[in-house]
């Protein structure tokens, strides 16, 4: 297995485990504040397969050459509608919602799950980026002194 198809399936399951745990926290919130009166007893199961079914789609950020910023920008904005239609089309099948209002609120929950596993996301990148950059300017910096 080559080292590009490892990192992506390593992401996949980070994904999905992020999508999991904000699921559950979504769920749980609402739950909390009596949006929603119960969880049957495989709700666990449909969260770990929700978590794993929207966690294919990270597949889209994932390209031999690297995308304008405007080509990342489509890329969120066909992910984040294929995690809703996959949501959304679970729900009515499952029954989470009868109702607009129903769905209106499922809709908002996924959209919060989307903006947390988004920003956990983007504080790892940014923290792992950090730092690289710090130990390529201390790389540098030792073989300027080594140069010397």
């Amino acid at each position: 297995m080559n080292d590009s198809l490892k990192e992506i399936i390593k992401e996949i399951i980070k994904d999905f485990f992020i999508i999991t745990v904000a699921m559950l926290f979504v769920v749980s919130l609402a739950n909390s504040i009596a949006l929603i009166e119960y969880y049957p007893p495989y709700f666990p199961w449909v969260v770990m397969g929700t978590g794993a079914v929207t966690s294919i789609p990270t597949l889209l950020f994932y390209f031999k050459e690297e995308p304008t910023k405007l080509q990342a920008r489509i890329r969120i904005v066909i992910h984040f509608c294929l995690i809703q239609a996959i949501v959304m089309t679970e729900g009515f099948l499952l029954g989470w919602y009868k109702n607009f209002p129903m769905a209106l609120l499922v809709f908002a929950m996924v959209t919060a799950v989307y903006l947390l596993t988004f920003l956990f996301s983007y504080i790892t990148r940014t923290s792992t980026a950090k730092s690289i950059n710090e130990s390529l300017k201390r790389f540098n910096a030792d073989e300027d002194y080594q140069d010397e």
